[in-house]
């Protein structure tokens, strides 16, 4: 039985399907996907980029469940390791990759082009293949203060894993990453979007992934 087709958003090919995990199903992430990826490019970034960040220490607190039980200075200082400088270039195509499958998740084929939308398809088309693009991942990505974490008194709802939201600013739309580790704030970013806001409706524009599997728009 042949495979479902799909136009790949990355390659911009018709290609067979695949069930791409937004953010990767090793931060615990079980049914926030979409199935405009092809394979290839799911595969290919999965072993570039995505094994990068799975092998970085965030996944092994999800099994150990000990971060909470550390002391205030030494769970900085394990949260701020988890994104070294050797891991950085990745865990910013990373962001990239999230941000853009999300923003074609709320708004649907239209936002492909976007002048920002087929810059961003650039940059992970060429990690795919492997070849020279010039960017500066800066120029899309803002990191949001280091080490600035919940405290218990403003610790997060039990059950939300993970966050993804819509950020705007005038014409300027972000997508806002939250990465948690038992209801501690490991990481935030900004990943711009859009200059062009008004060109796409208004919807439900906050993902929330909860350790039952389920998620919720709010």
């Amino acid at each position: 039985m042949s495979k479902e087709k799909c136009y790949c958003i990355i390659c911009k090919k018709i290609k067979e399907s695949s069930i791409e995990h937004i953010i990767p199903e090793s931060l615990g992430n079980q049914r926030f996907i979409t199935k405009n990826v092809c394979e290839t490019c799911n595969n290919r970034l999965g072993g570039r980029v995505e094994k990068i960040i799975s092998d970085i220490p965030l996944n092994r607190f999800y099994a150990k469940g000990d971060i909470r039980n550390k002391t205030a200075k030494n769970r900085i200082k394990i949260l701020e390791g988890i994104f070294s400088s050797k891991n950085i270039e990745a865990t910013k195509i990373e962001y990239l990759k999230i941000a853009y499958e999300f923003a074609h998740l709320v708004w649907g084929d239209e936002y492909l082009e976007d002048d920002i939308a087929k810059e961003l398809s650039k940059i992970l088309n060429s990690i795919v293949e492997n070849t020279e693009y010039v960017y500066n991942l800066d120029d899309y990505i803002i990191s949001l203060p280091n080490g600035k974490f919940y405290e218990e008194s403003e610790a997060i709802e039990e059950e939300v894993m993970h966050c993804v939201r819509m950020v705007y600013n005038d014409s300027t739309c972000y997508v806002n990453i939250e990465l948690h580790c038992n209801q501690i704030l490991a990481d935030s970013v900004l990943v711009k979007v859009t200059r062009n806001r008004e060109r796409y409706q208004e919807s439900k524009n906050t993902l929330q992934i909860r350790k039952n599997g389920k998620n919720i728009f709010l």
